[in-house]
C-alpha cells in the first residue's frame, strides 16, 4: 500500500517522502474464544481488543460482573463487565456493544481508551456484540449467576514499523500557509486475526485512499493559492498513532 500510494503520488507530480516509524506492535497468537459456562453454556462471538493482554491457553474464568460504563477509543461508551474470581480480583475486561456485532477496537478498555499513549494497562480483554450483550444483562437482571471464560493470546512486537507517506505541491499564491489533506493506508484486522474479523480495508480506507490521490492529481494539474500536504498515515486502526504524533 505504501509502495502504490508513493508512485501514485510520484506519477502526479507531487514532492513525495515516505518515513519509517518504529511503533510498538501487536498480533494475536491464538484465540478469541469466550464461553459462557453458566447459566447456558454456549460460545458467543468475541474480537480482542487491540493491545490487551494474554491468557493462559487455558483461558481465565470467573462470575460475570458489570462493572459501569467504559468510555472506547472512536468515542463509544459501551457497558464494561469484569471476570471476576472467588476473591473479587478482575481477571479480564469484556465490553458490550450497544449496537452491532463485536469488532475489534484499540484499548483495553481500562478507562478512557482514547489517549496516545495506549496501552496503558494490558488487561485480557474483548468485545461482544449487541445481542449477546442484552442477553447477559437479562441473566443479570433475573439474579442469575454468569459465568464465562475468555481465551486470547496476543504477541507485543516493540520493533515492529509504519509507514508515513507525504506528497507536497507548492502552493500558487500563498504558499506559506498549509492545508493537510489526510488519509490513512492501513486496515483493522489483517495479521493475526481470525477470519470473521480480518478485513482487507476496501472502505476503510481503500475508498478514501483513491479519493485522495485523484485530489492530488486534480490539483496539481489545476493549482491551488496554498501549499497542500497530502500525507497518508498507518497506524489508524491502532487508535491513531500515527497521525497523532505527526
Amino acid at each position: 500500500a505504501v509502495d502504490y500510494i508513493k508512485e501514485q503520488m510520484a506519477e502526479a507530480g507531487l514532492d513525495v517522502a515516505v518515513l519509517e516509524i518504529p511503533v510498538m506492535g501487536w498480533e494475536l497468537i491464538y484465540g478469541p474464544r469466550l464461553e459462557v459456562l453458566a447459566p447456558e453454556p454456549r460460545v458467543i462471538e468475541c474480537a480482542p481488543f487491540i493491545f490487551s493482554g494474554s491468557t493462559p491457553k487455558t483461558g481465565l474464568e470467573g462470575r460475570l460482573e458489570l462493572i459501569g460504563k467504559s468510555f472506547i477509543a472512536g468515542g463509544f461508551e459501551w457497558d464494561k463487565f469484569a471476570l471476576v474470581d472467588e476473591e473479587g480480583n478482575w481477571l479480564a475486561l469484556l465490553a458490550g456493544r450497544d449496537e452491532g456485532p463485536a469488532i475489534a477496537q484499540a484499548g483495553p478498555p481500562s478507562g478512557v481508551a482514547g489517549t496516545a499513549e495506549t496501552p496503558l494497562i494490558t488487561w485480557p480483554s474483548c468485545v461482544f456484540g449487541a445481542e449477546d450483550r442484552e442477553m447477559v444483562q437479562t441473566w443479570l437482571a433475573e439474579g442469575l449467576e454468569v459465568r464465562m471464560r475468555y481465551v486470547a493470546g496476543a504477541l507485543f512486537k516493540p520493533d515492529a514499523r509504519s509507514f508515513i507517506v507525504k506528497g507536497v505541491l507548492q502552493g500558487d499564491r500563498d504558499p506559506e500557509d498549509v492545508v493537510i489533506l489526510g488519509c490513512h493506508h492501513d486496515s483493522q484486522g489483517a495479521l493475526g486475526f481470525p477470519p470473521e474479523i480480518t478485513s482487507p480495508g476496501a472502505n476503510d480506507n481503500a475508498s478514501a485512499v483513491a479519493i485522495f490521490l485523484e485530489l492530488a492529481r486534480y490539483y496539481k494539474e489545476n493549482g491551488c493559492d496554498k501549499t497542500l500536504w497530502f500525507i497518508s498515515f498507518g497506524g489508524e486502526e491502532r487508535n491513531l498513532i500515527l497521525s497523532r504524533d505527526y
